[in-house]
């Protein structure tokens, strides 16, 4: 091990080395940038990188009080690239920029993997007592499965549970204004009637 070479002002560190046969090289870095402890409004920076793929990449840092992986100025208590955690929610990272091939979800492709889903109950092995309502990652529809297969989003079932919804919903008030029409027409039908029982009463007939 060796104190690696500081590449900022006040910074210092060090470099876990691996040697072999042919040379010795750096495998991964530790470096931390501080600051004067005086100054309240000054904030550290701590590096770690590994080597990955021959150059030394960063994998995270802590800044301040915040982690960041993949991401070098972190604006939570922990965030993976684009999604972000502020200790009590996670959020996905859902920004508009952050997406290409954006097309509206249809219908049918909704309800044919809403319709096909099984909710079922489980725990995990880990924590046997702790009961749980959820799916089962190999068994979902393709629509909302991940490529591996072992995890799930939240937020791909909710889009699609809410297009079902929001058809429902539209269809529910084509049927409500069907039915108004319906009631409207009874009713000036049921008003024609009793005008013609009045006509005919007053005239005898």
């Amino acid at each position: 091990m060796r104190t690696a070479a500081a590449n900022a002002a006040n910074a210092a560190g060090f470099d876990m080395v691996l040697n072999t046969d042919a040379s010795a090289r750096t495998a991964a870095r530790v470096q931390g940038s501080f600051v004067d402890i005086q100054n309240a409004t000054a904030t550290a920076v701590m590096q770690f990188r590994v080597m990955n793929s021959g150059s030394l990449t960063e994998t995270m840092r802590l800044r301040g009080n915040r982690v960041g992986i993949a991401n070098p100025n972190p604006s939570t208590l922990l965030q993976v690239l684009n999604a972000r955690c502020d200790g009590t929610t996670w959020n996905d990272a859902c920004s508009r920029e952050l997406k290409q091939d954006i097309n509206a979800l249809s219908t049918e492709a909704a309800r044919a993997a809403i319709m096909t889903l099984a909710p079922v109950t489980y725990s995990y092995k880990q924590a046997p007592e702790d009961q749980r309502v959820g799916f089962i990652a190999e068994e979902v529809p393709d629509l909302v499965a991940m490529p591996d297969r072992t995890s799930l989003s939240s937020m791909d079932i909710v889009a699609a549970l809410t297009k079902v919804v929001q058809e429902q919903d539209r269809a529910l008030n084509e049927k409500d204004v069907e039915l108004r029409q319906l009631n409207e027409r009874l009713a000036a039908q049921e008003a024609a009637i009793a005008a013609i029982r009045e006509q005919l009463q007053t005239t005898g007939r």
